[in-house]
């Protein structure tokens, strides 16, 4: 049974202080790294929180018609339905799979910089052949070891750097995972929720310690909004899906923290491998104080186990 990974709140509590609270006004390497680093922790960490949260309950746009006004259906009946609802790996014969990630180095360090990184830049030259190979097993756990040349990465910033990316891509796959490889909805925590049909569409709530947890979903089982408050955050995410014949697939999502403080949106390309449908491309647009970060992920080389 998939896990819910509510560990991620207290992390993701623990990088967004961070990074709220970094102030970079040199542009030394040094603090260029390490500006970076909490950029892609505090991506990371709000995918790992926000999504984390709704595999407790998320069900996102159904396959079967939206019942009809008058009718009422109760919890556990919208949430079977919901399970029904998306493209999901295993289902479909995937057992395992591994692929290679490279990321767009000069894109990330262009945009941290505010200028085009030129060509020769030392960090670049550094950067350009790291790459990370990422192995999924069968409960959707990923492993994922840097590709570094012989030689490489020895400058603590340049490690820094690499740390961060891959922080980032972790909580990449276990967002995307939870919804696409493998159940995303385990029944046991049904009895955690509570339940109410409003105008607006289906609301869950659960409330665990100092969070509390809002979901709405429209009547077609789309997740319309998460909200998750917590001791002095305050997070509201809309996931993205995109419709295919065998269910919904993650197409995305965006995250606000604070009123507008923090956004980090998420983007999905897909590419079809044996069959199966695999991201190809993974672009993070993170704005956090005076700063907008963007970050591509792009996916090759996949080796697939089926069952």
């Amino acid at each position: 049974m998939r896990r819910i990974i509510f560990g991620s709140w207290s992390k993701f509590l623990t990088s967004w202080h961070d990074v709220s609270s970094v102030a970079c006004p040199r542009r030394s390497r040094g603090s260029f790294a390490m500006k970076l680093s909490k950029v892609c922790a505090v991506a990371t960490s709000l995918l790992l929180f926000s999504f984390a949260i709704t595999l407790a309950v998320k069900p996102v746009a159904g396959q079967s018609p939206a019942p009809a006004a008058t009718q009422k259906l109760d919890k556990k009946e919208i949430l079977d339905k919901a399970r029904q609802a998306y493209y999901v790996l295993q289902n479909l014969g995937v057992k395992t799979f591994q692929c290679t990630v490279q990321p767009d180095w000069k894109k990330m360090l262009d945009s941290v910089g505010k200028k085009s990184t030129e060509a020769g830049d030392p960090l670049l030259t550094q950067l350009a052949a790291v790459s990370f190979t990422a192995v999924v097993d069968e409960q959707g756990n990923a492993t994922l070891t840097p590709t570094i040349p012989i030689g490489g990465a020895a400058d603590p910033g340049v490690t820094q750097i690499i740390d961060g990316a891959q922080k980032m891509l972790m909580g990449f796959f276990q967002t995307w995972a939870s919804l696409a490889f493998g159940n995303p909805y385990p029944s046991s925590n049904d009895a955690n929720l509570t339940f109410s049909d409003q105008a607006d569409g289906y609301h869950f709530t659960e409330k665990s310690g100092e969070q509390n947890i809002e979901m709405v979903l429209g009547r077609d089982y789309a997740l319309i909004t998460l909200k998750v408050t917590a001791p002095g955050v305050i997070i509201v995410t809309h996931p993205r899906f995109t419709k295919t014949d065998k269910g919904f697939l993650m197409a995305g999502a965006a995250s606000d923290i604070n009123n507008g403080a923090q956004k980090v949106d998420i983007q999905v390309e897909y590419q079809t491998v044996e069959g199966f449908q695999f991201p190809q491309k993974v672009s993070y647009l993170a704005s956090l104080q005076d700063m907008t970060v963007a970050v591509e992920m792009n996916f090759a080389k996949f080796q697939i186990t089926k069952r």
